[in-house]
């Protein structure tokens, strides 16, 4: 934020001094082609010394020691076309160096910097050199943070000039990517009628998404509802005194398909889940009771299934 700022502010503030930056940067365009013809004139003057050294050892040894002589004459021979290749080099840098700077490209740089909105948005101009711009045309940028979580930015331009700019905060990212009171509160109500995954279903179809960015999961649920501790769908029935098939079986130890009949011939009042397809089942031991007494004495039921299930109700009344 702080770096978009500075930059609309030089995008506006210096249309009349970009004339003058063209000219500042060609001039650091020189100095430091100059620096890098000097570095290889001076390797190319080692190389002509070195060569020049091989020659006068070659004319100084004995002509009747030809070992010597040979050795010396290819050394000198390589040092002359380490010369050359050198030169070669040299030259065609300088060329190149020249061509980079020629009067073609000095016009485009002022055009360029004559349109200064133009110079800094060029695809071609670099991070690196955006850098460069604004070191010679700021002297110093001041951040201090601010009431009502803002930022305040001042910048001191050369010459002097000084212009304040006040930038938003930043949102932490602890607070970025923590779920909105909105969506806590929408689960908190959905919970009421859906398990986690048709929580999600709801949430999805109603375009919540979650602090990331993506579509909300049976598992993204479950965490929101444990983090902030929300009562989970099953927890809701169970407060009202209802429970699934499953859990009534599991307390009175017979099987599901024993509560599933008991729920088809209405031994239990139960109700179909709409969202998740399963039976919420509102039991009452006294009542359950009473009719399981009664199919025992129509002659419905054994009397060691009765006993066996009158002992497990007096033992978990309670429970439910």
């Amino acid at each position: 934020m702080i770096d978009a700022a500075v930059s609309d502010l030089l995008l506006q503030s210096f249309t009349p001094l970009a004339v003058d930056l063209s000219f500042q940067i060609q001039d650091e365009l020189r100095q430091r082609y100059e620096a890098l013809d000097r570095i290889r004139r001076q390797h190319l003057q080692r190389l002509e010394y070195e060569a020049n050294m091989a020659r006068r050892r070659y004319m100084q040894v004995d002509p009747e020691n030809r070992l010597v002589a040979d050795t010396l004459e290819a050394e000198w021979n390589n040092k002359l076309r380490a010369v050359k290749d050198a030169h070669e080099e040299y030259e065609k840098q300088r060329q190149s160096d020249s061509h980079v700077i020629g009067e073609k490209e000095k016009k485009e740089i002022i055009a360029l910097a004559t349109d200064f909105p133009g110079l800094w948005n060029n695809l071609k101009t670099s991070h690196q050199d955006k850098k460069r711009i604004v070191r010679y045309l700021i002297d110093d940028v001041t951040v201090t943070k601010a009431a009502n979580r803002s930022i305040l930015v001042q910048v001191r331009f050369k010459g002097g000039a000084r212009k304040t700019l006040g930038v938003p905060a930043p949102i932490p990212a602890t607070e970025l990517f923590t779920t909105s009171k909105e969506i806590i509160n929408r689960i908190d109500t959905l919970l009421n009628s859906y398990h986690d995954s048709g929580v999600a279903d709801v949430l999805n179809a109603e375009g919540y998404r979650t602090p990331h960015g993506n579509v909300f999961r049976n598992a993204t649920v479950g965490y929101i509802r444990r983090t902030y501790g929300l009562r989970s769908f099953y927890d809701r029935f169970h407060e009202q005194k209802k429970y699934a098939i499953k859990e009534i079986a599991e307390k009175l130890g017979v099987s599901y398909n024993t509560v599933y009949l008991w729920v088809k011939n209405k031994t239990i009042n139960a109700y179909l889940h709409t969202g998740r397809r399963f039976y919420i089942c509102e039991l009452n031991p006294e009542n359950l009771k009473e009719r399981l007494t009664s199919e025992y004495r129509a002659g419905k039921t054994s009397k060691h299934f009765y006993s066996k299930i009158m002992n497990r109700l007096n033992e978990v009344q309670y429970e439910f």
